[in-house]
């Protein structure tokens, strides 16, 4: 229970966002979803969702060829890309603390990946499952008037397959 229980809650959250959504989420597979609103009380599909965020969230898979996650300055808003296993555990975070909030072009990668960083890459992230979930939270207080800065923020960030970033 203790190893396989993250597995199958993993497949379960991802089976609801990705091949059958429920909710207020729905995200292919090495695209970034921007939820567009703060959580509340009536958010239901997520177990930690904090009311002064606003989330993008992505499933990732770089079994046939790794991603690029690119972020933008932050400036003086606080912002964090939590890279998560399969089995839920945490093995990178870009962000306000962990960069300095500098925009970056960041490679996921599989364990096994052998290749050369190609120019441009701020970092190779190696992952240590070939699948699992990518979470940026963006901070804006408590005035939920005030979300277009955020919303240009979630706009300015990507994922793509590295063939698609290579062609620009």
């Amino acid at each position: 229970v203790i190893y396989g229980f993250p597995a199958v809650k993993a497949l379960n959250m991802r089976y609801g966002m990705v091949e059958k959504p429920v909710g207020t989420t729905n995200t292919p597979i090495n695209q970034l979803f921007q939820l567009r609103r703060a959580a509340d009380a009536t958010d239901t599909n997520h177990s930690s969702s904090a009311t002064d965020f606003l989330y993008t969230v992505s499933w990732y898979d770089v079994r046939r060829e790794p991603v690029v996650i690119s972020v933008p300055e932050s400036g003086d808003r606080y912002y964090s890309a939590q890279f998560m296993e399969y089995y839920s555990d945490i093995f990178a975070y870009v962000g306000t603390r962990a960069t300095g909030g500098k925009a970056g072009n960041y490679l996921l990668v599989d364990a096994d990946w052998k290749g050369e960083k190609p120019a441009g890459i701020t970092r190779v992230i190696r992952a240590p499952t070939p699948t699992g979930a990518v979470l940026i939270r963006v901070g804006f207080g408590n005035d939920r008037s005030k979300l277009a800065p955020v919303h240009r923020m979630q706009d300015a960030s990507d994922m793509r397959p590295l063939s698609k970033w290579l062609a620009g």
